[in-house]
């Protein structure tokens, strides 16, 4: 069972995370994760309740906005990520 009230606050907190802490990488790269797994949630979960493994979920099921307005967010995440690393 999936509780998506509980995925959409976990993000909601991950964002709020990330413009406290900007400068950390281990809060970007959660936020980036929790993106990902949100956008295929509808697919993990097949009609008798069940988790799906990557391999057998319908990837049609995906949400391709979600997909698309995460990788927006990744881009963001990922330059970041970059400017983080180049001061090290």
């Amino acid at each position: 069972m999936i509780r998506n009230d509980l995925c959409a606050e976990a993000i909601r907190l991950g964002r709020v995370l990330c413009e406290l802490q900007p400068h950390e990488p281990e809060n970007i790269g959660l936020l980036a994760l929790m993106l990902l797994q949100d956008s295929r949630r509808e697919a993990r979960v097949n009609d008798e309740g069940e988790l799906m493994t990557l391999e057998e979920q319908d990837r049609s099921l995906w949400d391709a906005l979600s997909l698309t307005t995460n990788h927006v967010e990744q881009n963001y995440i990922r330059r970041r990520l970059d400017e983080i690393k180049s001061r090290y």
